[in-house]
């Protein structure tokens, strides 16, 4: 396995834990006590107020990422979530909760959370160290295109407007004509063709005749398997006279925009 973030140089960021009531929060930065999620963390910052949040905003970290922690539905994670796209629209959002179909008021509000699972989930150390990651990734990919780090798409039929590291990857769908979007938190089928997708932005690559994949989400590949593993866990087929192009572009990403990929 071979990692490398930025070409080797040692990155950390601040992590901000947002949570309306204290003792879900506190639970929570337990998480960061130990394992290889330090490694990439300056400090663990919680706030448990609208106010002390906004101000802490005013100090714009680099490379941040907030895990906005709620359980019963209010407006509380809604308008954390609303004044850090404010201030960042790179920002890496995560929303922890009790019940995750509260969260979808949030998704729905085009605030874009990078991740939404439970506090409960027995994988939470794992999918914190790939949000981690990600954070890395979002302001070099948002300085090194146009759309800054956001995925626009336009044809006859539909219009997407997406982050960039929100999206995993494009699969032909059941329907004729049609395919399926798969980001962090959703699946949806739209009416578009895999050929479509590749030209509109240089992040996605086709790897197999039924399969787009967005590079940065590429987490590991496996050769002997003829395998992509995402960030979020789906494993996806690899064409043999594919292999090395596509391990040309991990190799090229990971030497100029500082992703997280490993290579088997």
């Amino acid at each position: 396995m071979k990692n490398s973030v930025d070409g080797g140089k040692s990155m950390k960021f601040d992590v901000c834990i947002c949570s309306e009531d204290f003792a879900s929060g506190e639970c929570f930065c337990q998480k960061f006590n130990g394992g290889p999620e330090l490694s990439l963390v300056k400090r663990v910052c919680h706030l448990s107020s609208l106010k002390r949040v906004a101000r802490y905003l005013t100090q714009k970290p680099n490379y941040q990422v907030y895990f906005v922690v709620f359980a019963h539905w209010d407006t509380y994670a809604l308008k954390v979530c609303r004044l850090i796209r404010a201030v960042d629209k790179f920002a890496v959002i995560s929303l922890v909760t009790t019940q995750p179909v509260n969260a979808m008021a949030i998704i729905q509000s085009r605030v874009y959370p990078l991740n939404t699972y439970s506090i409960g989930d027995s994988d939470l150390n794992r999918r914190i160290v790939t949000d981690l990651k990600a954070s890395l990734r979002l302001p070099m990919i948002g300085s090194s295109q146009k759309n800054g780090g956001w995925f626009f798409f336009e044809n006859k039929s539909i219009s997407l407007q997406l982050p960039l590291l929100d999206v995993n990857y494009f699969q032909t769908a059941d329907e004729p004509h049609k395919i399926d979007v798969v980001t962090n938190f959703s699946k949806r089928t739209v009416t578009a063709k895999l050929s479509e997708i590749v030209v509109a932005n240089p992040s996605f690559i086709r790897v197999h005749r039924s399969f787009v994949v967005n590079v940065p989400n590429i987490e590991v590949m496996d050769r002997s398997l003829q395998m992509l593993m995402m960030n979020n866990g789906d494993q996806i087929p690899v064409a043999r006279r594919m292999m090395a192009e596509v391990g040309a572009r991990i190799r090229s990403f990971n030497a100029g925009e500082g992703g997280v990929i490993g290579a088997q």
